[in-house]
């Protein structure tokens, strides 16, 4: 059990996998390894492993993502093995299969993210994000004009890794102090960033210094937008940066005495790293735009997507929507008709939504999104519902849509 750790870190070592597709072949290695002889035994034993994964970071929120993804298609595929060892070989190969896929979505993002990159734009983005680099590599090899503001993203300072990726590439880029964005915000025409993992408040949770970039872009009328695969979709419900989860209780403690304060050996910037947060928490309000695999969102349209859960009835996978935060609500009418479309059969029947925001619905109210009732579209950005839906049925939760297509995921 305790080599996950060390398999984890293995396959992080490869430049294109991210932590949550780490955490995921970490979980596909250990089943494969497993002497369990029962589902009950093998779920256990990965409930472990991601709690020892999660501990063995200091910051386990991306991290975490991909293991719920794994243990969720665990939970939701079909038993239907002629023994459990041919269903523990088919669990594998469909966890490195997806893995595969999955690396496919960097460049799908960049494809549709790049179109809102004007010749001669000049970008802002924080610290280093693959998708981010994928995007703007794309913009300059379709000969768009593009300059880069980079902020240095203290403490890791992986803002310089960008930087020096950027300039290698031909690209015209310049560093900025994290303190100096209010300097630069009026020189740009939008900001640009990745991300950790996106919650289902529709917020954002990325590199420490995100949500400081994103109250001055707000402040400056300059769009926000973020690029995150789905699988970094995470089942979290922040309200603030304080909400996080962390394994450092004494981030940006107080001391108690003259005796505890710190001296001036302790001030270096390694220590200050270590009372400090990793990722900070944006809300939805700061940004404009979610771009994944299934699409561009407004952060109340992704929100959708992260609140839907999987639920097993009758032997069927249906969606499940809990948890729906309505910041600007999908026009749900059960029983009209003229609102509705039909979804895929897969898609959602009988969901329960709870309306959370008491301007648009009263909160205390129940709503039943009847079969084939849905919105007429989430926003302008999001395009058609039917279409959207099915990148949702297509991308969204792959593994355990696995259940509903005999344990096939393509």
């Amino acid at each position: 059990m305790a080599d996950i750790c060390e398999s984890y870190q293995r396959k992080l070592s490869d430049a294109q996998i991210s932590p949550p597709l780490a955490a995921i072949l970490a979980l596909t290695e250990l089943c494969a390894k497993s002497s369990a002889g029962t589902m009950a035994q093998l779920s256990q034993q990965l409930d472990e492993g991601a709690e020892l994964l999660k501990k063995s970071v200091s910051n386990p929120i991306s991290l975490t993502a991909g293991c719920e993804l794994f243990i969720a298609f665990i939970t939701y595929f079909p038993h239907d093995a002629a023994s459990f060892s041919d269903l523990k070989m088919e669990l594998v190969k469909q966890g490195q299969t997806y893995v595969q896929q999955a690396l496919t979505y960097r460049q799908r993002i960049a494809n549709l993210a790049v179109d809102f990159i004007k010749d001669d734009a000049v970008i802002l983005t924080h610290s280093y994000s693959r998708v981010v680099m994928e995007t703007i590599l794309l913009a300059h090899r379709r000969n768009k004009r593009v300059s880069v503001y980079v902020t240095e993203a203290r403490p890791r300072g992986l803002g310089i890794k960008t930087a020096e990726a950027l300039t290698a590439a031909g690209i015209s880029c310049a560093v900025v102090l994290d303190s100096a964005v209010s300097y630069v915000i009026d020189k740009v025409d939008f900001v640009l960033v990745g991300s950790e993992a996106v919650v289902e408040s529709g917020g954002l949770i990325n590199a420490i210094g995100s949500l400081n970039i994103a109250i001055i872009a707000k402040a400056a009328n300059k769009p926000f937008y973020a690029l995150a695969e789905s699988y970094k979709f995470h089942r979290l419900f922040p309200l603030s940066s304080d909400d996080l989860p962390s394994h450092n209780p004494r981030i940006l403690s107080f001391t108690s005495s003259t005796e505890n304060a710190p001296s001036s050996d302790s001030l270096t910037p390694e220590h200050i790293a270590q009372n400090n947060p990793d990722v900070d928490y944006t809300r939805p309000d700061l940004i404009s735009l979610v771009f994944s695999e299934l699409g561009s969102l407004t952060p109340s349209g992704e929100s959708f997507v992260v609140g839907c859960s999987l639920i097993k009835s009758n032997g069927k996978v249906n969606f499940q929507v809990e948890g729906l935060f309505l910041n600007n609500p999908l026009q749900c009418a059960a029983g009209d008709k003229s609102n509705t479309i039909t979804p895929d059969a897969r898609t959602l029947s009988s969901c329960p939504m709870k309306r959370l925001n008491a301007r648009a619905h009263s909160a205390s109210s129940a709503h039943t999104i009847q079969e084939n009732v849905l919105a007429r579209r989430v926003d302008e950005h999001a395009g058609n519902t039917a279409n959207f839906l099915s990148n949702i049925t297509e991308h969204f939760r792959v593994f355990a849509l696995a259940a509903s297509r005999g344990g096939k995921l393509w």
